[in-house]
């Protein structure tokens, strides 16, 4: 702990100025981390957050949003019923994740992943939030003036909008990584889970269950390269099943929108007044989640009358009712592959693949289902598909 007698006092705090366009929440979080920077020592007791208010001059919820995008970097210990404390390590690499500011439990997964890979590796995170007012090449202008940042990951972008960050960090010397799919032409390096292999999981696992008809809900925008893939990639192992009645419906929904509402309202478009199909098989966990709520009004039992499975096993999947099948990514594992890759300090041109992860639970086998997500130190071990695939069978990844 720090032997400093005192800290700054909060009237450091009163020069903050609100700047047009941008995060609110993430121009307090940009300006308290300087703070940090500057004036505070490992160990040191941050202010509280009622005096960062009152000289900020912002609401409760954008300072704890503030604190907390701060406490995932690592800069802040926040301890219930003692405060807040000061971690200054010295950080031989700091790391810029950049990410739409928008409550999502997938990016949530991801960045408690990347944090955990930057504390293994000594390295710093930060966070950065996009947002619909404000192009994404402004908000990577600003982290082209932050100092020490060597690498960045791109994270729930659309296509187009990752390529034009990679334009503005290359210009920086700022290698980047998306986690998701991007296009074969695509100058940088990314990484994500095979789409191939989690199709054909997902499709697998519903027909084993005895599903015959089954409804693929397109609850998430096609702009996302991961998302597009996915679709594509169930499309073609659906070609492949000529014996299994396998139907798509496009909910068409935007990016920024509510996909949990999206695959509610998909269910109500797709499944009146009378459907044959016996199982739903949604493109994220929010249409998953968005059916089982339609259902339950519905009166539907699930899995006995209609089964449900998602992508991306949120952690809120496990603890609905009933508890919901999902493909999960090995995100671990990919933030340890990202970082490394980061730290070797080179122009990456190339994509790694992972596994995809089946978690069987409820909704599709009923009260007997048991989840096999493997454990930590498996997820941690988990094998590379390949470092440089583009292509499987004749479906691109």
């Amino acid at each position: 702990m720090s032997q400093l007698s005192s800290k700054p006092s909060v009237k450091r705090l009163r020069g903050f100025k609100r700047s047009r366009g941008g995060l609110v929440h993430g121009q307090v979080a940009a300006y308290l981390r300087d703070v940090i920077v500057k004036d505070f020592a490992d160990g040191d007791v941050f202010f509280t957050e009622r005096a960062i208010i009152e000289a900020v001059g912002v609401s409760q919820p954008t300072v704890r949003q503030a604190l907390l995008t701060l406490s995932r970097e690592g800069l802040l210990d926040r301890q219930v019923g003692r405060g807040s404390f000061v971690r200054k390590n010295s950080f031989a690499f700091t790391l810029a994740i950049i990410v739409p500011d928008f409550c999502s439990p997938n990016s949530m997964r991801v960045l408690e992943a990347f944090g955990g890979a930057c504390r293994e590796k000594s390295a710093h995170l930060q966070i950065h939030h996009t947002n619909q007012e404000e192009s994404i090449e402004a908000t990577c202008r600003r982290v082209c003036e932050m100092n020490g940042i060597k690498g960045s990951v791109l994270l729930g972008h659309s296509m187009e909008a990752n390529r034009k960050a990679r334009e503005v960090l290359g210009v920086c010397n700022i290698s980047t990584i998306v986690i998701g799919w991007q296009p074969p032409d695509d100058p940088g390096g990314s990484m994500g889970t095979d789409n191939g292999q989690a199709a054909q999981m997902a499709l697998d696992h519903l027909i084993a269950c005895g599903h015959q008809n089954i409804l693929v809900l397109i609850n998430e925008s096609l702009e996302l390269g991961s998302i597009r893939r996915r679709v594509e990639a169930l499309r073609y192992e659906a070609a492949l099943r000529r014996d299994i009645n396998i139907r798509f419906h496009n909910c068409q929904t935007a990016l920024w929108s509510d996909s949990l509402e999206a695959g509610y309202r998909g269910m109500k478009e797709a499944l009146n007044p009378h459907p044959v199909e016996t199982a739903v098989l949604a493109i994220s966990d929010a249409g998953g989640l968005g059916a089982l709520q339609y259902l339950r009004e519905q009166g539907v039992a699930v899995p006995d009358h209609m089964a449900v499975m998602g992508f991306d096993d949120y952690p809120v999947s496990a603890l609905t009712h009933p508890s919901l099948s999902s493909i999960a990514h090995p995100y671990d594992a990919m933030a340890k592959k990202a970082l490394d890759w980061l730290l070797e300090d080179f122009s990456i041109k190339k994509q790694t693949l992972f596994s995809p992860i089946l978690s069987a639970r409820e909704s599709t086998q009923g009260q007997t289902a048991g989840s096999v997500i493997p454990s930590a130190q498996d997820r941690a071990t988990i094998t590379l598909i390949s470092d440089t695939k583009t292509e499987k069978e004749g479906y691109p990844s």
